[in-house]
């Protein structure tokens, strides 16, 4: 007989919210699932985008236009670019850095630039930034390193209108690795939460369904909003959010043993 206590799990998923919600209704039709689960998604990727935004890595090809577009893509959880790398010979070079994000450190010369889309090694380049920790191929790559702070200004252009990314015609190859900030799920109720969101969730949802019902009083509404923001203070004073500023933090500091300011 094992003596080890059984845990409840720590993390579950957004139909599990769903779910929930259905309990407190006594209604467990289809109709009422799908609206609540849009409604769930739509939740926590607010929630994320202004809370505690996640860095994903992302692995894409560009067309023959020299365009990506991310809703081809199917990067749906995409809010906005940390860095964009190409591989040539083996290493990781990035074009360019949103310097509202992290600022560039240093720029490669052109000449070196041309020896690099040339394929000739320069050992002699040390100077980058080191991507997210991600899965690719089925293989988990902790230390991605990205060498260079940007070659120039004009090897691409983000057009938010179209969400894609627009790329010079020199670009030597048709890989590219995209580390940005996501919303932190996609569009699915399979998305995995901290169990510690259920209950804001939960509350959020009814709160949306009760502002656009027209049976409920003035007060009655004025009561699940009031619920809704008591949830969201008591997450807000749970759990310290791990945000893009902690992260640019904590990897510049490894790199040069001081927080960037």
């Amino acid at each position: 007989m094992s003596l080890v206590t059984p845990k409840t799990a720590g993390f579950v998923n957004l139909s599990y919210c769903v779910n929930q919600f259905q309990l407190d209704r006594d209604d467990f039709s289809d109709r009422l699932k799908e609206k609540a689960t849009q409604y769930a998604i739509n939740i926590i990727s607010k929630y994320n985008i202004f809370q505690s935004r996640n860095v994903e890595v992302a692995y894409l090809t560009i067309d023959a236009n020299g365009v990506i577009n991310l809703t081809t893509a199917g990067l749906t959880d995409y809010v906005d670019y940390v860095k964009v790398g190409i591989i040539i010979k083996g290493k990781l070079w990035n074009l360019s850095v949103n310097n509202k994000i992290t600022l560039r450190r240093t720029e490669i010369p052109a000449s070196e630039a041309v020896d690099i889309f040339n394929g000739t090694s320069r050992d002699d380049i040390t100077d980058g930034y080191y991507y997210a920790g991600h899965y690719y191929n089925g293989i988990y790559n902790q230390a991605v390193y990205g060498y260079g702070g940007g070659f120039a200004k004009s090897y691409f252009r983000y057009d938010n209108e179209s969400n894609e990314f627009q790329f010079d015609t020199a670009i030597p190859t048709t890989k590219i690795v995209l580390e940005y900030l996501s919303t932190g799920i996609k569009l699915t109720g399979a998305t995995v939460i901290p169990r510690t969101y259920v209950d804001y969730v939960v509350s959020a949802i009814h709160d949306k369904f009760a502002f656009f019902d027209k049976k409920l009083t003035r007060g009655e509404k004025a009561d699940f909003r009031q619920r809704f923001i008591e949830e969201e203070n008591i997450l807000e004073n749970f759990d310290y959010k791990f945000d893009i500023q902690a992260y640019l933090d904590m990897s510049y500091a490894s790199q040069h043993q001081g927080v960037k300011r």
